[in-house]
């Protein structure tokens, strides 16, 4: 069945009282909505009908510009434009001077939709010798050929309108942008740094007009060429040298970007604020060296100025993203204590951070990740409840107290205080300031549940979290609640379930042997049982977060073999290559395992991950 548009009955019927009007009685109201009509039909594709009622109106209000436009217009759109020529030729009042010249570009820019391009042309050369060295004749026939997508010969109009006027500093934004579009990007970039000459302020707006093309052939080195030349030519003019900074960074040459940017902020008096951005901007890319380097000469301005508490704060981070990278660890494969140069960096500064700046509003967030550091990277479960103890009893009634309770349930869970982690969490529950931690509170409580062997208990509460379609929760409560159903019985009891729920605790508080004798134990109970993978993967992790590296990697590959249409195996396979190539060292095997992977599993959602992994082991092979 053909979908039809209809226009409102209302306006319709005041339309076509209007249409039976006497045309000597037209008023303006009337126009008005004889118009509105027409762009009516317009949109809704009846284009003949609505040049209907344009030519009608026409007729009565020859004077009217809007009508003339729309008419063009829908001539046009019909590619009528024999009859859209008329319409400008028969113009009233009839123009003289720019009008004038406008309306022969107008005719040109016709002309050559038709077809008649010698004509156009010759139309665009009159009208620019009627006006000649009236600089917005010149801008108009750009604009109209810009449309048209007639770049070298809008080009060439600028570049005539800048000799015809004898202005050579006219249209810079605009002949910047079109050397772009050519591939003229010498040009570009001298319009750009022209316009920085006259206004610094427009740094942010050419770095984003530049950034359009950078990834055309060429583009980016030939703008650090001129940009370089332009600095050695006016060493102390800032915009210049900040945005060859930029440019230094899109091409990932970070010691080149650090001495701009060392300029920039001394010829901006900014004492280190732009150390600082940049400092930022390269430790979120991975040059921590670098960064390390920034934050440290930010840090050297003035130990009391903001920039010097932003610094701080920066270089935690940074050393945090590091022994990520790094793959840093706090604890030896044996469980004993070693160095973890970057983790112990981080909190150190941050440490110095509460001493320097105790005013601070950031302070509460400063405690909550060093708590998160003592328990998470550190393992030291009572330094961190001190710390989110300090947070919740300093910062009372806010966010990041309500947060800090939360956190203080879950070390409940660490410690194996399943009593005080339910008070904490129910507690939350019910008074929680903030609807997204009295969500993850409901699921701490469901996993506590699942521990206990509670099944019911946890399948109602997660129940509760999934109506809250918006908590972060709520997916996870999702699948943990598909996992109980897919995985009860086959006896009334769901005592698998019960005992993989045990296993789990075991797992989340680090207590590694007792997982990897539960799970052996369990496996012989449950081999074929749908627990048999978890409890497979929790065994795996086990070994893996025990520093038995290779016989992590073992298990992780036995899982996939034993269950290769499991939700893990393909986690389980890319585990395992990390850990040859990371752990073992053996990056071409690796290598291998990868290639092997995005070959079967390219469609996957880990088919990204798999390509990164693949793409940083052949770049650190160059």
């Amino acid at each position: 069945m053909r979908c039809k548009t209809f226009i409102p009955l209302a306006v319709a019927f005041l339309a076509f009282t209007a249409l039976t009007s006497t045309y000597g009685q037209e008023s303006d109201n009337t126009v008005d909505l004889r118009l509105e009509l027409a762009e009516m039909y317009m949109g809704a594709s009846q284009v003949e009908r609505a040049i209907n009622i344009l030519e009608q109106l026409r007729e009565v209000a020859p004077e009217n510009i809007l009508v003339r436009q729309r008419l063009i217009s829908a001539y046009e759109s019909v590619k009528r434009y024999d009859d859209a020529l008329a319409v400008v030729a028969d113009s009233k009042p009839v123009p003289d001077g720019y009008d004038a010249a406008v309306r022969l570009s107008e005719m040109a820019r016709l002309h050559f939709l038709r077809g008649d391009e010698q004509t156009a042309d010759s139309l665009w050369v009159a009208a620019v010798e009627l006006e000649e060295g009236n600089s917005e004749i010149y801008r108009s026939i750009y604009h109209t050929m810009l449309g048209l997508r007639l770049l070298h010969r809008a080009v060439a109009v600028l570049e005539q309108g800048r000799r015809d006027t004898g202005q050579l500093l006219l249209f810079r934004t605009e002949l910047a942008y079109l050397y772009g579009l050519v591939d003229n990007h010498e040009g570009s970039m001298k319009e750009y740094l022209d316009l920085l000459s006259e206004n610094e302020q427009l740094v942010v707006y050419v770095r984003n007009r530049l950034s359009r093309v950078l990834e055309q052939t060429g583009a980016v080195d030939t703008y650090i060429t001129v940009a370089e030349n332009a600095t050695a030519e006016a060493p102390g003019y800032r915009s210049y040298r900040e945005i060859l900074g930029w440019l230094y960074l899109e091409v990932e040459d970070y010691p080149e970007a650090f001495r701009e940017y060392r300029a920039v902020d001394r010829l901006g008096s900014q004492d280190g604020r732009a150390i600082f951005n940049f400092a930022e901007q390269v430790a979120e890319a991975g040059a921590y060296d670098i960064a390390l380097a920034a934050y440290d000469e930010a840090l050297a301005y003035d130990p009391d100025a903001i920039v010097a508490a932003d610094a701080l704060l920066g270089l935690a981070h940074m050393h945090q993203l590091w022994a990520d990278a790094n793959r840093e660890s706090a604890f030896d494969a044996h469980g004993n204590r070693q160095p973890a140069e970057h983790y112990d960096y981080a909190f150190a500064t941050l440490r110095t951070f509460l001493q320097r700046f105790p005013d601070d509003p950031r302070c509460a967030d400063v405690l909550g990740t060093m708590a998160r550091l003592q328990r998470d990277v550190f393992h030291r479960l009572d330094q961190a409840t001190a710390f989110f103890t300090d947070v919740s009893t300093q910062f009372p009634d806010s966010p990041q107290s309500v947060r800090a309770q939360l956190e203080l349930g879950r070390l409940a869970i660490l410690r194996d205080d399943l009593d005080q982690a339910e008070v904490t969490m129910q507690r939350l529950v019910t008074t929680a300031i903030v609807s997204e931690v009295a969500e993850d509170a409901r699921y701490e409580l469901a996993q506590v549940a699942v521990y206990r062997g509670h099944l019911e208990e946890a399948r109602w509460h997660l129940s509760i979290i999934e109506e809250s379609t918006a908590s972060s929760a709520a997916n996870d409560a999702l699948s943990l609640r598909l996992f109980i159903l897919d995985h009860g019985g086959p006896d009334s009891t769901d005592a698998a379930l019960g005992a993989w729920g045990r296993t789990v605790l075991l797992q989340r508080q680090r207590r590694f042997s007792a997982v990897l004798e539960a799970a052996d134990s369990l496996l012989k109970v449950y081999a074929e049982h749908g627990v048999a993978d978890d409890l497979r993967m929790l065994r795996a992790m086990a070994l893996h977060e025990a520093g038995r590296s290779k016989e992590a990697r073992n298990a992780f590959l036995a899982l996939a073999l034993a269950h290769p249409n499991s939700v893990h195996a393909l986690p389980a396979l890319l585990t395992a290559a990390g850990i040859q190539e990371a752990d073992m060292q053996d990056q071409a095997g690796a290598l291998t395992v990868y290639s092997d992977l995005l070959s079967r599993y390219g469609t996957s959602l880990h088919a990204p991950e798999i390509r990164r992994r693949i793409l940083a082991i052949r770049s650190s092979g160059e």
